[in-house]
């Protein structure tokens, strides 16, 4: 029997409805799953974070992205020690894993960490080579939360949930995008089974910034979309863009590899308004308010910074991983650069050593950072590493100048590791997207019975176009350095399968109904 067309109107409700009950799902999820109050590698930055966001929270409170010794101290007495000379038992891998699963032990940590008395005679330490925005999360979480790790988990859920509502208020009577945001609220569903799979609490948890690739595309997507259909600049439209925008603005500042989301913004932007057609400049605005909030970010961060980061990159070093990819994805590259040639592999001293190997072969003295070993030139990244950096940029040109083909084939096999990784991690096991999966499906369903599958054919090679782009985009982390972390490429790739596959289910259906319906057809059953 015909679905009636009046229904079309209660399913629409059914969607919105179907949003909340998923996004409170994906809430409960991570608290079952018990990763709503642990911590997660790098310690390091956990640690370093977390002592500026609780030093600015002291009296008197610290700025400069600085934190209070004390506060470190504290935090290392209970299991945080990463040198042998800070405060606490000494650095061990098995108690830093006994501390990151243990919620208790991280709450004594957090509180002795608030009341210790503090030595404001001590030098307040900063956050090297990682992002100093990643502070200003784990402080944001604290103020509204309480100082606990699982305000970092509430945050992440209240930021999501704001980009949410502004994506449901902008694109509520589109059926379809509703049903993409669905989809994209499973696969954050799906995400939580892989971070919370990934061995050694080296993901863990969605508030984990190694993960923010996956929060920052519901914003991302929606700044994407006002500028693919050169949405016209309304106060109403104009406010939401400028949220989310700032809602990424945030996250990439919190992790570097959300870079990538900025670019697919700008390229799509840029290509717009150069094509030829009406409202092509329409397609400027959203992109012009996310460059203005960037730069306004940047020049706070440079400007609160301490003078002790004059030194530092303030956010994760990019060279060192774009040198790392380089060499590790290709044997002739290692054989001609590190002096020999092992597998596809992506270890931190592979930069290290191409550095130092070029600087002997040329006999180069002159950086701050190099000084003489036993007859060598070795370098000292610490006393400064925006040096450093420059180092691995220029020797990162001088491989691709000098050998373009090795770099060219070193690209395919960093896609096939990729891959490779994806596949073969445990964060994977059997039945870990059947949860996921069960949300599309209903998500679907809903989709198709609003009308919603009888797609012109005009959006939907509009729509391809866009996804290919987005596709594209997303593997930029993959194209410097696979990683287990590339959760946005991986989200992008699952998402837009989950989308194919409806869509054709859908004209399948349409395609059955006139002869379902043709005369003597069907009498048999």
């Amino acid at each position: 029997m015909a679905m009636r067309r009046d229904w079309a109107p209660a399913f629409r409700s059914l969607q919105i409805i179907l949003i909340v009950a998923v996004f409170a799902l994906d809430l409960a999820h991570g608290i079952r799953l018990g990763v709503h109050d642990v911590g997660f590698h790098p310690i390091y930055r956990v640690r370093q974070s977390m002592a500026v966001a609780i030093s600015r929270l002291r009296e008197p409170p610290l700025g400069g992205y600085l934190a209070y010794q004390s506060v470190l101290d504290a935090l290392n007495r209970h299991g945080f020690a990463i040198h042998p000379q800070d405060a606490g038992p000494p650095p061990d891998v098995e108690r830093w894993t006994a501390l990151l699963t243990d919620a208790d032990a991280l709450e004594r940590a957090l509180q002795e960490a608030m009341t210790t008395p503090l030595d404001t005679a001590l030098r307040p330490r900063v956050i090297i080579i990682n992002e100093l925005a990643y502070a200003d999360y784990m402080y944001l979480g604290f103020r509204l939360f309480g100082v606990h790790m699982s305000s970092l988990y509430y945050l992440y859920f209240a930021l999501l949930g704001l980009s949410c509502l502004l994506f449901v208020t902008a694109f509520g009577r589109s059926p379809f995008l509703i049903f993409v945001l669905t989809v994209y609220l499973a696969g954050l569903f799906f995400l939580q089974n892989y971070a919370a799979g990934v061995g050694n609490n080296q993901a863990v948890s969605l508030a984990n910034s190694r993960l923010f690739e996956a929060l920052a595309l519901l914003p991302a997507f929606h700044v994407f979309l006002a500028v693919w259909e050169r949405a016209p600049l309304r106060w109403r439209t104009f406010v939401g863009i400028a949220v989310q925008a700032a809602l990424l603005v945030f996250l990439v500042l919190c992790r570097t590899t959300v870079w990538w989301q900025v670019g697919l913004i700008l390229a799509a932007s840029a290509g717009l308004a150069l094509a030829r057609g009406a409202g092509r400049w329409r397609a400027v605005w959203p992109a012009a308010i996310t460059v203005i909030l960037l730069v306004t970010y940047l020049t706070a961060i440079n400007t609160l910074a301490d003078a002790r980061y004059a030194t530092e990159p303030k956010a994760h070093v990019i060279w060192h991983e774009v040198l790392i990819g380089l060499v590790g994805a290709s044997p002739e590259l290692q054989r001609l650069y590190l002096g020999e040639a092992g597998g596809i592999d992506f270890p931190d001293a592979f930069a290290y050593a191409a550095v130092v190997r070029d600087l002997n072969a040329r006999d180069d003295r002159s950086s701050p950072i190099a000084f003489m070993q036993d007859g060598r030139i070795d370098i000292d990244a610490s006393v400064n590493d925006n040096e450093y950096e420059r180092l691995q940029r220029a020797m990162a040109f001088k491989i691709i100048r000098e050998h373009p083909f090795a770099v060219a084939a070193g690209m395919i096999n960093k896609y096939l590791e990729q891959a490779r990784m994806y596949a073969q991690s445990r964060a994977m096991p059997p039945g870990a997207l059947g949860g996921a999966a069960l949300i599309v499906a209903v998500g679907a369903f809903v989709w198709i019975m609003t009308g919603g599958g009888n797609l012109p054919p005009g959006a939907v090679r509009r729509g391809a176009a866009a996804t290919v782009m987005i596709l594209a985009f997303s593997t930029a982390p993959v194209a410097i350095e696979p990683s287990i972390f590339s959760v946005g490429t991986l989200l992008c790739f699952l998402v837009a399968a989950c989308i194919a596959v409806t869509i054709l289910i859908a004209a399948a259906v349409r395609r059955m109904r006139p002869i379902a319906a043709a005369p003597g057809k069907g009498r048999e059953l």
